[in-house]
């Protein structure tokens, strides 16, 4: 028993010279480099180890506030993207209110304004705020800042159905602005199609020619834009040149309206 005692505390003298002696000469013992060499690669996996067990407990108690700040950026972004798509809505609305405003007044005519109030699409018929205690009489042209919208077809006190061009029954008097202007009816086929026959198969037309109007209509003046020719068909048994004609309304964007008087 004394004699390992006595054997270590030599042991651990001249261990503590050889590490004095190499401190002085700016190096590590043997010794100790052995035992950095062992312990230094299961200490580092101990640590690695340690560390990921850490990461994983430390998601586990904080999961619920991940949850919580994802669903929070997904809420942002939702509301981001509505507020961009409410902008855009809104500047379209503006830019239609502008255009309305400074639409030129007509020789001899009237406006009465009105709202959309409802859109019926498959019946191809609008609600406006206006009727007859506002001076809206059967017939009568509905535009907007972009063209004609449609003609109203039935009248209550306050308020009026329009027919919109796109309505299968829509009839008018329209021509090509050319030199000289080339008359023809306007109608459609449905599904924001409409043509223009013209009664010459010899009109001289090209696509991009603007159509508005004719006015030969006591009710409807001429020169409401309507669109322009997207496309120039010829039906030589019936001696008849079409034109199918892109409307300039939006249908589903108007908002505001004038009736024509």
């Amino acid at each position: 028993m004394w004699l390992t005692f006595l054997g270590l505390c030599i042991l651990g003298i001249i261990l503590g010279r050889v590490q004095n002696q190499a401190r002085q000469a700016g190096s590590r013992d043997v010794l100790t480099q052995s035992i950095q060499r062992v312990v230094t690669p299961p200490a580092s996996g101990i640590q690695r180890l340690a560390q990921s067990t850490s990461d994983f407990f430390l998601g586990v108690f904080q999961s619920g506030d991940l949850v919580r700040q994802n669903r929070s950026l997904r809420q942002m972004e939702q509301a981001a993207a509505m507020y961009s798509e409410n902008e855009k809505r809104l500047i379209g609305e503006l830019d239609a209110l502008r255009k309305l405003v400074q639409l030129p007044p007509i020789e001899g005519r009237g406006r009465i304004s009105a709202t959309n109030i409802g859109l019926f699409p498959y019946e191809n018929r609008m609600t406006i705020s206006a009727g007859s205690r506002q001076g809206v009489k059967v017939g009568l042209a509905v535009v907007n800042g972009s063209g004609l919208v449609g003609v109203v077809q039935t009248v209550g006190p306050n308020d009026s159905q329009i027919a919109l061009v796109e309505s299968p029954s829509f009839r008018i008097g329209a021509m090509a602005l050319r030199q000289p202007p080339q008359p023809g009816i306007l109608r459609s086929q449905g599904s924001g199609r409409l043509v223009l026959d013209f009664l010459s198969i010899k009109s001289p037309l090209q696509e991009g020619d603007f159509v508005v109007t004719s006015g030969f209509s006591p009710k409807i003046p001429r020169g409401i834009p309507i669109g322009r020719v997207l496309e120039i068909e010829d039906d030589p048994d019936f001696g008849i040149r079409r034109a199918r004609v892109f409307p300039h309304v939006r249908i589903g964007e108007v908002r505001e309206v004038f009736v024509i008087r």
